[in-house]
């Protein structure tokens, strides 16, 4: 799995000019993360399709949606490599509003474990740019949402203002009225400003929401998350109401802010050639360690096998000039 990169400068000198040796001092207090997580991209879009609402037997389907290449844009997993299976979509109506929401089991086969799955409603607008139309709808306005029709398959894209993101409700037949589906994947909020989903060809991303589907656990390798997409329809009406309709997600991840714990050795000859392991966590697999002011960026993660929570870095000094981690 490949994550986005933060620069992490060191308060650290492996080598000073004019000097045999110096030592180097590392941050020892930790960054602490931000209190609404922030979402790093993971990669592309997913349209998620909701049929024959209003019927006895409504149903959902996801399907990852081929993005253009932009170079300013992050492509950090092959999302392809995550499974979607269906569990069951419910709807109802109260008080005049409809509550919808379909579940699935994700799979997670990034060959790497995923930092609090996150599907982010997403905004698509036509490419000013664009040589040619793109061969995917956008959004409708600024809404997340797409491809509304009615039961008889007339566009009915004016109700989309009336779609919302939620965390999923169900009906209380005790209290009589909706409540909060404790199993429900909460719809949370974040800090998505660090996402940034790559559109598909003739499309651009023109706004995020500010909150999404976040799972509350780490889901490692090979193993199975619940995620459940939930849309309230305000002014509902059998007549008008989308009997199909499309919502545009982003995967997203949380940001995880390496810490450094230690610089091994703590000194280098001027002329380069020593090895140095940087300790710490939250270090990603592509990981390289940079040596003086335009200086060498050779380096590997390893994996501490006295504890597992402690990957290192190793690299080599090559003269002159700090250490900084990208």
């Amino acid at each position: 799995m490949r994550r986005a990169l933060f620069a992490l400068p060191l308060t650290a000198l492996l080598a000073a000019c004019g000097n045999t040796t110096t030592s180097v001092t590392s941050d020892p207090t930790p960054i602490t993360s931000q209190p609404t997580p922030a979402q790093a991209t993971t990669g592309q879009l997913y349209e998620v399709k909701f049929q024959n609402i209003g019927t006895p037997t409504p149903t959902s389907s996801v399907s990852p949606v081929i993005a253009g290449i932009k170079p300013q844009a992050l492509q950090d997993i092959d999302d392809s490599n995550l499974a979607f299976t269906p569990v069951t979509v419910d709807s109802f109506v109260l008080n005049g509003k409809r509550y919808i929401q379909a579940i699935y089991h994700v799979k997670n086969n990034t060959g790497a474990p995923i930092e609090h799955l996150t599907f982010v409603p997403i905004d698509t607008d036509p490419d000013p740019a664009a040589t040619t139309p793109s061969t995917t709808a956008p959004t409708v306005g600024s809404t997340y949402f797409k491809s509304l029709k009615r039961f008889d398959g007339s566009d009915t894209a004016s109700r989309a203002t009336d779609l919302t993101p939620i965390t999923g409700r169900i009906y209380s037949k005790s209290a009589q009225q909706d409540i909060t589906d404790p199993e429900a994947t909460p719809y949370t909020a974040l800090d998505t400003s660090t996402l940034h989903p790559v559109a598909p060809t003739g499309l651009i991303v023109a706004g995020r929401a500010d909150s999404g589907w976040r799972n509350g656990t780490i889901l490692p390798n090979g193993g199975t998350a619940t995620i459940t997409f939930a849309v309230s329809v305000a002014n509902s009406n059998a007549q008008t109401d989308p009997f199909t309709f499309s919502l545009m997600v982003a995967e997203g991840a949380d940001v995880t802010t390496p810490t450094v714990t230690s610089i091994t050795p703590n000194q280098g000859a001027v002329a380069g050639g020593t090895s140095v392991t940087v300790s710490g966590s939250n270090f990603a697999s592509t990981t390289t360690v940079k040596f003086g002011g335009g200086g060498d960026e050779r380096g590997h993660q390893q994996r501490d096998e006295s504890d597992s929570s402690e990957p290192a870095i190793s690299g080599w000094n090559s003269g002159c000039g700090g250490v900084q981690r990208q």
